[in-house]
């Protein structure tokens, strides 16, 4: 139990990190930008801030982005 709360908590964090640097780019997008390319833009910004080479969660943050937890306000 304790390893699956462990890999929880560690997902958990990477997925928050994200989501505030795709919020932070879908907040004011430029005209005629797509989904696509607010997520690529998301993804150089977590890459550059937490100096990683990807976002391998992405389909995991899909999944949550639309819960209560990760939605703006």
């Amino acid at each position: 139990m304790d390893q699956m709360t462990s890999k929880c908590t560690d997902l958990n964090g990477k997925i928050s990190k994200f989501n505030a640097c795709f919020i932070q780019k879908n907040r004011n997008p430029q005209s005629g930008e797509s989904e696509a390319t607010i997520m690529r833009q998301a993804t150089e910004e977590y890459c550059r801030l937490y100096k990683k080479r990807t976002f391998p969660h992405v389909g995991a943050w899909k999944v949550a982005r639309h819960h209560p937890k990760w939605v703006p306000v």
